[in-house]
């Protein structure tokens, strides 16, 4: 059974544009796919919190200092991408870029000698979570109603 991570991070929950947008997208994804388990992670109003101490030392060590804090949860947040097929986040646009709480949760998703590894040639993904298979949709298989349009 495919499933779909819906990370949700607008402070209006399900009364957000995003949200609704976000759906317009897993929907599409459950008529591809109608067996798949959508999977909710909301991811603001406090829900993830910032990095740590132990976790910003360990990104400039060559292995982990603690399990515990923010590791163990960047740990469940990674888990949570690596056993899905497809991610979906609905997000607003704050200040134009993307709110705390998102930039928090990409912080804990991407870190180093677990997602990506740091090599001299540069910074080489180790987790694959992007899927590009032409059945599923991309920007233009939406209405334009249903897309975002930059306003500048």
């Amino acid at each position: 059974m495919k499933r779909i991570l819906h990370v949700s991070c607008s402070p209006r929950g399900q009364a957000a544009e995003s949200h609704r947008l976000a759906q317009k997208i897993i929907g599409f994804l459950l008529q591809k796919e109608p067996t798949a388990m959508v999977v909710n992670r909301v991811i603001g109003g406090g829900a993830i919190s910032h990095v740590d101490e132990n976790y910003a030392i360990s990104q400039q060590s060559s292995a982990d200092v603690s399990q515990e804090g923010s590791i163990a949860r960047s740990e469940e947040l990674i888990a949570e991408i690596e056993s899905s097929d497809f991610v979906v986040i609905g997000t607003p646009m704050h200040n134009f870029t993307v709110p705390s709480a998102l930039k928090a949760w990409i912080d804990h998703v991407v870190r180093a000698r677990r997602t990506f590894n740091v090599t001299k040639e540069g910074k080489v993904g180790s987790c694959a979570i992007v899927r590009s298979s032409s059945p599923y949709p991309r920007v233009e298989d939406f209405p334009a109603s249903a897309r975002v349009s930059p306003i500048f």
